[in-house]
């Protein structure tokens, strides 16, 4: 897999490649504990009389409320947490990565190669160019297609069409198509094992496992997809920050692996995701001064102003609040007018 160039703080000693990372895989590990617990009350329910009192109607609520926090959760996983180690290794042995990285992405319904391919090659590399198929797609006049069209299309339907054709295409080289057969593989056979685990029980499987990878990927990466660069535009000479939006929000960022830091990330995406917010201050006059989006919000309440249409992604100035320490202060001081000469006024310059 592609890690990127390393920058920051990293050794190639111990287990780690940089120190913060432990809280990348303890996550995952956290994920898994929650899965297997969600699959173990399933299994045992009938067997435990405080459980089996509720009936099977209190089973199902039980696991339609686990699908949903297991769904958030694998969101995050897939969509920040796996994603950093897209860009940036975590472990310092190679087959760990690999290994590591095949199990990180199985709960969010993502081989982690494709995932890792649709990011980092596609749209890190083409960011908001035609060819950016992980974006939301551009209507006729130009407007961005609506967030709950864009959620609902492009995971699977979409992803699936794109990476089958980027396999078949010969267009990333002749390995390629036999790296993504083999990487499929791999999926398959660990995405199986939650299904054998449940007894292969239809609902089950529908609500503690389809379930959760639903909402990871349309509740969750799409409506933060759609917020990094809503109303954003392809970086040029005179909007060199124009490509992404900045989320500051304290809580937000500590909470998403500082996930809200999107132009740094894509301008510098070897910088280590815990040190974003440092380097974001190194940058932050160069924003002002270049308009940058920097808005003080997080992903959840961006998403939530694009749901209510409160944001014109068309626009330049589509709605949203710029963080006060960010709005570009007016440097331009306009000369007086001057005073209105009529002709007579005029001297004539003599021929």
């Amino acid at each position: 897999m592609n890690m990127g160039t390393p920058a920051g703080r990293s050794s190639g000693k111990g287990l780690f490649a940089h120190p913060e990372d432990l809280h990348c895989v303890l996550f995952q590990l956290f994920l898994v504990a929650g899965f297997a617990l969600a699959f173990t009350m399933w299994n045992v329910w009938d067997s435990v009389p405080s459980l089996a009192s509720y009936g099977h109607a209190g089973r199902n609520a039980f696991a339609v409320a686990a699908a949903m926090l297991l769904g958030w959760s694998s969101g995050i996983n897939v969509g920040v947490n796996f994603h950093n180690h897209s860009h940036r290794k975590v472990f310092n042995a190679a087959w760990m990565n690999r290994w590591f990285g095949r199990f990180w992405t199985v709960s969010g319904g993502w081989p982690a190669y494709y995932w890792e391919h649709s990011h980092v090659t596609v749209h890190h590399a083409h960011l908001l160019e035609s060819v950016d198929w992980t974006l939301p797609k551009r209507k006729a006049n130009g407007e961005w297609e609506s967030i709950y069209v864009y959620a609902l299309a492009h995971w699977p339907f979409r992803y699936v069409a794109h990476l089958w054709d980027d396999a078949v295409s010969g267009r990333y080289g002749a390995k390629f198509g036999r790296k993504m057969a083999v990487e499929f593989a791999w999926f398959v056979a660990i995405w199986m094992i939650p299904p054998v685990v449940l007894g292969f029980d239809p609902l089950a499987v529908a609500l503690l496992w389809l379930l959760p990878q639903w909402l990871a990927n349309v509740a969750v990466m799409a409506p933060g997809m759609y917020a990094q660069h809503a109303g954003c535009s392809v970086k040029t000479a005179d909007a060199p920050f124009g490509h992404s939006n900045t989320f500051v929000n304290r809580f937000f960022n500590l909470t998403m692996f500082n996930i809200g830091y999107h132009i740094e990330h894509h301008d510098h995406p070897s910088v280590h995701w815990s040190e974003l917010p440092r380097f974001h201050e190194t940058m932050k006059a160069r924003y002002i001064d270049a308009g940058a989006r920097v808005l003080p919000i997080g992903y959840y309440r961006g998403g939530q102003l694009l749901c209510r249409g409160e944001w014109v992604s068309s626009q330049r100035d589509l709605f949203f609040v710029q963080h006060a320490d960010y709005v570009r202060p007016s440097n331009v001081v306009e000369a007086p007018a001057a005073p209105e000469r009529s002709v007579v006024d005029v001297p004539v310059r003599a021929s």
